[in-house]
């Protein structure tokens, strides 16, 4: 799941939905209050790094901090297909 800066809380809540979770159980797995986790998914809320990091690993989610002259790269890659022919990502091309 790619998230572009200031959509935190969006990809949160998506993926709390692809996995079936409540706010509530969410909370409750992380020690935080419902209403916390509702605030940091309406981006009412600003957290911290350490905070963001195990909101996304309870999701199991991992958080990537990429050169943004590497996104595009890392976004194509991303979204590679089975059938999509792509050369190798090494040297000066990656």
């Amino acid at each position: 799941m790619e998230v572009l800066a200031g959509t935190l809380g969006q990809a949160l809540k998506r993926r709390r939905h692809e996995l079936g979770l409540t706010q509530a159980a969410l909370g409750r797995r992380l020690g935080m209050t419902q209403s916390y986790i509702a605030a940091v998914e309406r981006g009412d809320r600003e957290t911290r790094w350490s905070t963001a990091l195990e909101l996304a690993r309870a999701l199991e989610l991992e958080i990537m901090l990429v050169p943004r002259e590497r996104v595009q790269a890392v976004d194509a890659t991303l979204h590679l297909g089975i059938d999509d022919d792509a050369p190798p990502l090494t040297g000066d091309r990656w």
